[in-house]
């Protein structure tokens, strides 16, 4: 494999491991709205290339998609327009240094996107009659909520990146 190659798969690695934690970890204290891959995957947005920002976020998109039991590709068209539209944001109008307001108002945007997008592809989905829909009440809460944890957890996401991230330049000499 080349140094890209291994780099990319460092990095979904690290993905990986964010996911377990966020279903073996988290989940079963009901912490459900808390979501440490979206937040790192947010990061990646501001900091990453875009290359492995895509694969990052499909396969994201795949695991979550696999383990939901939605219709498949929910999740993967919820992570790539999320992050995408952070991404494009972030280039064209704050085409500046990052800074903790940036981050934090990026968190919080990624949350409400990545809420909000799952119940607009499940109603279309719905609408054409390829879906029976989810339970989507107490929308409002469950929302304010996901990005109040999601803000919260920020800082030790923002951490786990920056040690992913020297470990995959001093393992794979690339920055």
């Amino acid at each position: 494999m080349k140094r890209n190659q291994m780099k990319i798969f460092f990095w979904l690695i690290a993905v990986v491991i964010l996911f377990l934690i966020q279903q073996g970890i988290l989940a079963p204290f009901n912490w459900n709205l808390v979501n440490p891959v979206l937040v790192f995957l947010v990061l990646f947005s501001i900091f990453g290339e875009i290359k492995e920002l895509t694969i990052l976020s499909v396969i994201a998109g795949l695991i979550f998609d696999f383990y939901s039991g939605l219709p498949d590709g929910i999740f993967v068209l919820t992570f790539v327009i999320t992050v995408f539209l952070i991404r494009f944001l972030l280039t064209t109008l704050l085409a500046r240094e990052a800074n903790r307001l940036i981050i934090v108002l990026s968190v919080a945007f990624g949350s409400v996107a990545f809420f909000l997008f799952p119940f607009l592809f499940n109603w279309l989905l719905k609408f054409m009659n390829l879906s029976n829909g989810f339970d989507q009440t107490s929308i409002a809460k469950n929302l304010m909520l996901s990005v109040i944890y999601n803000t919260i957890i920020i800082i030790p996401v923002y951490f786990y990146y920056k040690l992913v991230d020297s470990l995959s330049v001093k393992l794979f000499h690339i920055k």
